[in-house]
């Protein structure tokens, strides 16, 4: 059966949201306890007032609409704000329904602070600038990245011609004794095509066995003292 008035009122009195039940010009005729929390005044003021006052969002023209929407079922959600008597405003959601009660019927409009919501929602539009940021300073700090990969790559290949363009023989090897990078000139006396080709390599790879470790020890001695070993005679003895 219907719900009894003491049944409504604790039903009414318990809702999360703040309720306002107005007229159709929109005069506050009832509210619960949860809107005058929210609004932060008695059920007197509340009651002596019109929903348009309360939510400034919701105007006459509004009210007019509201109707004709309702009597065709359609569902009405406004985003708005809704005012409290120490002259703050909260951010709300408002959904209206028509109430079948009295004769010439009555809105119920159902307030829900979103203040936490939009916060949340801010919190997050925060956190998404702040990625696009980092986005955009390592997309920045690539660029720079590859910018200088192509200034280093320039930068080898004036090392190589300068190399070339010199008829002595010069080799750079690492701590292995492996060849990094030799010019044209050695290159040929290797019988290399391409300076390229001796990368990897060592003199294993182009002397006799005798002569190579006569390098190597040379080259030992260079890495564990950090001195220049200068002037020193080496004869080198060729396949043909």
């Amino acid at each position: 059966g219907m719900m009894d008035g003491s049944r409504f009122q604790d039903f009414f009195q318990s809702m999360y949201d703040g309720v306002l039940i107005t007229d159709r010009v929109g005069r506050i005729v009832d509210v619960n306890q949860k809107s005058c929390k929210m609004c932060r005044c008695s059920r007197e003021t509340l009651c002596a007032m019109s929903v348009t006052e309360v939510v400034p969002g919701v105007d006459q023209s509004l009210l007019d609409s509201v109707g004709e929407a309702l009597q065709a079922d359609r569902h009405v959600l406004i985003d708005t704000s809704c005012r409290r008597f120490d002259e703050t405003t909260f951010p709300c959601e408002v959904a209206v329904t028509m109430l079948h009660i009295s004769e010439e019927g009555q809105y119920c409009f159902f307030i829900r602070d979103v203040t936490d919501r939009q916060e949340a929602e801010q919190r997050l539009r925060v956190q998404e600038e702040e990625l696009r940021i980092g986005e955009e300073t390592l997309q920045a700090s690539l660029d720079q990245l590859r910018s200088r990969e192509v200034e280093l790559a320039r930068e080898r290949d004036l090392l190589q011609l300068l190399m070339d363009s010199i008829p002595d023989r010069i080799f750079f090897k690492d701590s292995e004794c492996r060849f990094v990078r030799i010019n044209a000139t050695l290159a040929h006396f290797h019988g290399l095509s391409d300076p390229l080709d001796s990368i990897g390599k060592n003199d294993f790879d182009f002397f006799e066995a005798d002569v190579a470790q006569l390098f190597f020890e040379d080259d030992q001695k260079v890495l564990q003292s950090g001195e220049p070993v200068l002037d020193k005679m080496q004869k080198i003895q060729r396949p043909d």
